[in-house]
């Protein structure tokens, strides 16, 4: 789609070119009888094209919107519903992000009513269904061509996904979940920084740093790559799907440090595998720090007022790379 407008101008300047070279030989051209001055007839065709492309931009502002599947891979009781919920609250109520709209009554009732369920303090249950699709719709503003995309967030069962790792060994690509990953555009990968700072959550069990950080790194750099063989990305270029690493629960940083810079140093450390993994096998990537809640500590509780901090930053740098990359 980008493409267009510098084809449509490139055409118009050809067209100039030649119409002033015809003037200066040609004087005038006959078509089916009919003599026409060379400016006049260049005139008529820009006009045309003008014409053209007017209805060009109503048929891409018009049509069905483009999909954008975004997978959020990561453990169950990571936190990644919390994150959706507060994530899509911030777009329907907060108006967080520009020209991104909720899309479907199924997602507006879904945020309404578990960004409710936080409000009350309570936590929320596991996520019923198979899978369910967070979904919202925006615009490109790359090109004056603008076209509507439709974003999908996956979000599978945590019951349902907790069965399947402990029957494969922990591997993420071995689960059923994983068929709709491979679908997928855009990957978001989560680690919950609560159970590697080894604090305490009413539906967490604790487990050793480093052996959660074996786990977590042993899985996902499976699945990637296992997403890199299934979508044919094999070479020696690096993969163009965009990476998002999310450090879900960066409340837990004071548990690891009282300097919050030495304690996302030692998280970044720790995870330098993995870090690596995706820097040197994906053309984009990034990493943040994630506070659904709070940046103040939570130790299991939900406080009175929910204060989210750096919840909209990856979706913001997947908007930004679909309008550079995509369109």
């Amino acid at each position: 789609m980008k493409k267009i407008p510098v084809l449509f101008f490139a055409i118009i300047i050809i067209i100039g070119i030649a119409s002033f070279s015809l003037k200066y030989v040609f004087g005038y051209i006959h078509l089916f009888g009919i003599s026409f001055d060379i400016l006049s007839l260049t005139s008529m065709i820009l006009a045309l094209l003008s014409v053209l492309y007017q209805m060009l931009t109503m048929i891409a502002s018009s049509k069905t919107p483009t999909t954008i599947a975004i997978s959020l891979l990561g453990f169950p009781l990571t936190g990644k519903t919390v994150y959706l919920t507060v994530l899509f609250n911030e777009i329907l109520v907060n108006n967080r992000l520009e020209n991104v709209s909720l899309y479907g009554n199924e997602t507006v009732e879904r945020v309404a009513k578990d960004y409710a369920t936080l409000q009350k303090g309570e936590w929320l249950p596991p996520t019923g269904s198979d899978v369910f699709y967070y979904r919202a719709i925006t615009k490109t503003k790359s090109s004056s061509l603008r076209t509507k995309y439709k974003i999908e967030v996956a979000d599978y069962a945590g019951e349902m996904l907790q069965k399947d790792l402990l029957q494969n060994d922990n591997y993420l690509h071995r689960t059923q979940y994983f068929k709709y990953v491979v679908t997928s555009d855009i990957l978001f990968l989560a680690i919950d920084l609560e159970k590697y700072s080894g604090g305490k959550h009413e539906n967490s069990d604790i487990m050793e740093k480093s052996e959660y950080v074996f786990e977590i790194e042993k899985s996902l750099i499976a699945a990637l790559q296992v997403y890199i063989e299934e979508k044919s990305m094999l070479s020696k270029k690096k993969a163009k799907t965009p990476i998002a690493l999310l450090f879900l629960k960066s409340d837990c940083l004071t548990d690891i440090d009282k300097d919050i810079a030495i304690a996302k140093e030692t998280v970044t450390s720790s995870f330098h595998r993995l870090i690596k993994y995706c820097e040197n096998h994906f053309m984009y990537f990034e990493h943040y720090f994630v506070y659904s809640i709070s940046t103040e500590p939570l130790h299991g509780h939900i406080p009175a007022k929910i204060e989210p901090v750096n919840v909209t930053p990856p979706l913001e740098w997947v908007i930004d790379h679909i309008n550079r990359t995509m369109f």
